[in-house]
């Protein structure tokens, strides 16, 4: 898979999320006010890891690493922090409230196994950064 495919794979998995999430929450028939609400939490739950923590890709847009795309950060901090402040309130799960901003490339990325990739239309990948994300 050449990275301009692997690039659209990417874009078309990420960005659709937080919409068709939106959605199917709105969309979700409401209990009536004398049943029971049903909720699991993150204590009635098994998960591999016992926090979760938001990753932002930082990207150069084909440019070297140091010649950063401000596309990246069009809504950082905000999205990151409504995101991970949502997720924690729905799941129970504890969230790392900062979250984390990262490069592809970084040796750490594969420990964190949700990524967000934000305005990324234009986004040219490194040969480095296509093996990193095979990883």
């Amino acid at each position: 898979m050449n990275a301009t495919a692997l690039t659209a794979v990417v874009l078309i998995a990420l960005t659709p999320c937080p919409l068709v999430c939106r959605g199917q929450q709105d969309a979700k028939p409401k209990a009536p006010a004398s049943a029971p609400a049903l909720s699991r939490k993150a204590v009635d739950l098994k998960f591999k890891h016992q926090s979760f923590t938001f990753v932002r890709i930082q990207y150069s847009s084909g440019g070297s690493p140091e010649h950063s795309s401000p596309r990246w950060r069009i809504d950082y901090p905000d999205a990151d922090l409504n995101f991970t402040a949502r997720f924690q309130k729905e799941t129970g799960l504890p969230c790392e409230r900062e979250g984390r901003v990262m490069t592809l490339t970084n040796a750490n990325l594969s420990q964190f196994p949700f990524i967000y990739i934000a305005e990324g239309g234009r986004l040219d990948l490194s040969d480095a950064e296509v093996s990193s994300l095979r990883r």
